[in-house]
């Protein structure tokens, strides 16, 4: 079930930090908190997708959920830079460079 980005708990998002290093129209770069989960779980703890997606909620002003994939993962207790991707296209052109690495 996708959550209502409407009434997300604005508090909770804003409490925790996820510092954008660089965004674009096609991708987002972030520095993934160590300890965090890049997806949500069973923990039920804020995850690195929910708070972007959130970002981009407000940023387009819109009431749909925002499209945001996931390239790479990181284990919930590494930081470091992340890459995800704002559109389909920009998702499977990342993916197949990740491939011929």
């Amino acid at each position: 079930m996708p959550f209502d980005f409407k009434n997300l708990n604005k508090y909770m998002v804003k409490k925790k930090r996820v510092p954008i290093v660089f965004e674009d129209d096609a991708v987002i770069v972030c520095e993934k908190p160590a300890g965090m989960p890049v997806q949500s779980d069973h923990t039920r703890d804020m995850d690195v997708l929910t708070i972007l997606k959130h970002h981009i909620f407000e940023e387009q002003n819109s009431e749909e959920e925002p499209y945001l994939a996931v390239v790479h993962r990181l284990d919930r207790p590494v930081g470091g830079l992340m890459v995800l991707a704002k559109t389909k296209e920009a998702a499977a052109n990342l993916s197949e460079q990740l491939q011929n690495f």
